[in-house]
Order: structure tokens, then sequence, then C-alpha cells
């Protein structure tokens, strides 16, 4: 009862969507909504560490809605640009971020080319607002109690603009992110995109539009052969189902069993260090020990030179790899140094290293 005055009271006499992005907030979710409160903690750390190797300065969010991704988003990149065909839900988007001029809002939708589409609308269910006739039909036709149904049958069609994802690039820069999120449409999104981006991701319902999927499979692939997928199934995402990225034709073979009603697949054009194309594990690199690397290197060049260690010191690391040893234990890698610090030029010396007189 007095939960429900609260957030009468609140909607009342604030904004909602603003007050939602306040630290006020997040104590009233842990307050009354605990479950709630460790979800938005986990997606924020997914993101975080699916973002950790990626230039994501500028991300695309397409089909934003209310700004709850974007919100996310904020704290990860310099320029997030959301873009959202939905009247109403621009308006509370540009209400939401008036305060932060990172946030750009384009009131568009996206698609294989310009154009003036119809929009199926739902009143009071706007994340179902959509393109795709093949979805609104699909929507109508579940049943009353269905899970993922709108609480209401569409209330019509809008004109909306549609342009592509190349216009936003040449007009926004090339980003480092583009999450679709378009309610069927996902395909024709992908279609108007020419250009390689280091991470895209796109929702998938399942098995109404697995053709659909597996023909975007198809384009990111021939755009970038040493790309690699990976998945979640849930909403908001949490972890990746797969410990091994994957590719093509393994997601494809994954689609085909028919395991998933929901996925949202995400696409790496271009594998950062520690993943590669036969789906290898992820080992993502400290930018802060890249930031570092010059300066510890000149530091072990100097430190070789003066006390006469270049080639004859032995290194706790193995080809950059932390060494299995406790550091606290003086003992030995089988790794020659064979020049100054050559093996170890991602961080600062471990303990391991020589001192002055000791026995080399």
């Amino acid at each position: 009862m007095f939960k429900n005055i609260v957030r009468y009271l609140l909607n009342r006499s604030v904004n909602r969507h603003r007050f939602n992005d306040t630290p006020l907030y997040n104590i009233y979710l842990l307050l009354f909504r605990p479950a709630a409160a460790q979800a938005k903690t986990v997606e924020k750390a997914f993101y975080r560490n699916c973002l950790n190797d990626v230039d994501a300065r500028i991300i695309f969010d397409v089909g934003a809605n209310e700004g709850n991704k974007a919100y996310i988003f904020c704290e990860f990149a310099e320029s997030v640009v959301c873009i959202e065909p939905n009247k109403h839900t621009a308006d509370v988007l540009r209400q939401r971020f008036k305060n932060r001029p990172k946030v750009q809002i384009v009131e568009k939708a996206c698609g294989a080319r310009k154009e003036t589409r119809n929009m199926h609308t739902f009143r009071d269910s706007s994340p179902y607002d959509t393109l795709s006739d093949k979805w609104q039909t699909e929507l109508a036709n579940r049943p009353a109690d269905a899970i993922f149904r709108p609480r209401t049958v569409s209330d019509g069609l809008r004109k909306v603009d549609v342009t592509t994802l190349d216009n936003m690039i040449a007009i926004f820069g090339l980003p480092g992110y583009i999450k679709i999120d378009v309610e069927g449409f996902e395909l024709e999104v992908i279609r108007g995109l020419s250009t390689s981006v280091p991470l895209l991701s796109f929702e998938c319902n399942l098995p109404v539009f697995k053709s659909e999927t597996i023909e975007i499979i198809k384009i990111l692939t021939g755009r970038s052969q040493n790309g690699v997928f990976n998945f979640t199934t849930t909403e908001p995402p949490r972890r990746f189902e797969e410990k091994n990225w994957l590719s093509g034709a393994q997601i494809t073979r994954l689609l085909n069993d028919d395991r998933f009603a929901f996925m949202e697949i995400y696409f790496r054009s271009a594998p950062p260090d520690g993943i590669n194309s036969r789906g290898s594990g992820v080992t993502l690199p400290s930018p802060l020990r890249a930031r570092l690397a010059p300066l510890a290197s000149w530091c072990c060049r100097w430190a070789s030179g003066r006390h006469g260690l270049q080639g004859r010191g032995r290194c706790r690391r193995v080809s950059s790899r932390r060494c299995t040893q406790c550091p606290s234990r003086r003992r030995r890698c089988s790794e020659p140094l064979t020049a100054p610090w050559r093996s170890c030029q991602s961080g600062p010396p471990p303990r391991c290293w020589p001192r002055p007189g000791s026995r080399v």
C-alpha cells in the first residue's frame, strides 16, 4: 500500500523517466524491488564487459523506445544516437535526456532505403510498435494469456520516415556498437548497412523470424569473413550463453535446432585479441595495461641496461601471459628473456625480475 502511494505521488510530481535515472530511484529499487535492482546491476555489468575492448565512443540505439538502454550506454560512450520513429516515445526521450548533450534523438525508423512506411502502433505497449506486417499478424493471433503479447491490439497505422544506417553513419560517424531492436524489421535494417562495425546486436523471435535471422547471419558473415557470434536468451541480458564465440555456420546450426524462442545475437566483425573465428574463448586486454605499456617497456630497458641483465634474465611471464605460479614464491619460468622485456611489455616488471646482486 505504501509503495503504491509513493509511486503515485512521484508520478504526479516529477518526470517518471528522469526520476528513474536518479540515485533516489536506485534506493527505492533496493528497498522495494531488490530483484529489479539486481537485474539492473547485472545488465550494466554485462554491457561494460561487452564493450570493454570496443572503441565505443559512438553507439547507435536503433529502436531506443524510452531510452533504458541508452541510459546505460551513456556511461561508456561519448555520443549515443537514439533512433526512434514513434513521436510520443521520441518526446519521452527528449524529456529524459534534455540535460545530457551526448544523447541525440532521431525521430525516424531505419530500413533498407529512404522512404515513408506505415508503422503498426500499440496503445500503452510502445515496445511492440513495428514496421513488420508479419510481426503484427503474429501478435494479433496470439492468445490473450500469452506472455509476449501487447495489452491492446494495434490501434492503427502511422506514417513514419525511414532512413538507413549508412545515412546515420554519414551524419554521426562510425559507431563502435549498434543495438537493433525493431520488432521483426531487423533484416531490412541490416540491409541498409554496408559498412562493418566492431560490434552489432539484434533481437530475433523464433521460430517466426528464423529464416530472416539466418539471412542476417549470411549478410554479416559475407561482409566480415572472420566475424564471430554469440547470443543471450534473456531480456535484460545477463550473460552470453556460449563460452566460446561461434562462426556463422555454427550459430546457423544452433538456430536450426529450434532450442530457443528468443535470442539476442551479438556479432563482432573484427575479433579482438583473444577471439578467433573458430570460437575460442575471450580474453579481454586491460585498457590501463595497454596505456602503460610504453612506459613499462622503457623502465624495463633502463633496468636491464643498468644491471646488466639483457639477454640473461628469466621472466615469470611467457608470451605475455601471466605466470601460473604464485608471485610470492621465488621460482623461475622456463622462458628465457631474449630481449629486454620483450615477453612482458604488456605490463610492469613482475616481482620475480632479478634485483641487483641476485643470481641470474
